[in-house]
């Protein structure tokens, strides 16, 4: 952990502490497909926001069901578009299929770790271990598991928060006839 936030306040550094207009884009990337994401600011330049939840936004022109699909083991690529952030935190939140919003409390979100690799954040999608907290049989259909992802990044006092968001399938798939 320390060689990865060493690394992105090298990049900080190395790419020119310039005054930054706003945060950079991200392209997220699984399986070949590209993961949608928006982002919102937290703190910028001296300002405070009150804004969406980063999940309402992200979901209000798709629905979870449309979300791309990514098998379990598939590694997950984040790249910046401009100035890496100093610090990186990553959480992974299960969310509900009906309307995109947190499925359970903030117990049950999960750390990700990340690897850096060729100027890009990676990490494996695995199984969720919160995904069994859920008594609905139909959350264990195949591709029913839809998660987010909130990303915390620090450019020195500015910070931002990008989400994304895929489908999987559950630990454990059981068909169900209707």
């Amino acid at each position: 952990m320390k060689r990865f936030m060493l690394f992105f306040a090298a990049l900080f550094c190395l790419g020119g502490c310039a005054k930054m207009d706003a945060p950079p884009s991200i392209k997220v990337t699984a399986g070949g497909e590209a993961l949608p994401s928006v982002y919102g600011l937290n703190k910028w330049d001296g300002s405070v926001y009150d804004r969406k939840d980063c999940f309402e936004m992200l979901f209000e022109k798709r629905t979870a069901d449309s979300l791309p699909y990514i098998k379990i083991g598939e590694i997950v690529y984040i790249s910046f578009n401009g100035t890496a952030p100093g610090t990186v935190t990553l959480k992974e939140i299960l969310l509900r299929g009906d309307d995109g919003t947190r499925k359970y409390n903030a117990q049950a979100d999960t750390d990700i770790s990340v690897e850096i690799k060729d100027g890009e954040l990676l990490f494996t999608l695995e199984d969720s271990w919160a995904t069994a907290l859920s008594s609905n049989s139909a959350d264990y259909r195949a591709g029913k598991n839809y998660r987010g992802y909130k990303m915390i990044c620090t450019w020195g006092e500015n910070e931002c928060e990008y989400a994304f968001a895929l489908r999987t399938d559950p630990p454990f798939v059981f068909e169900i006839e209707e």
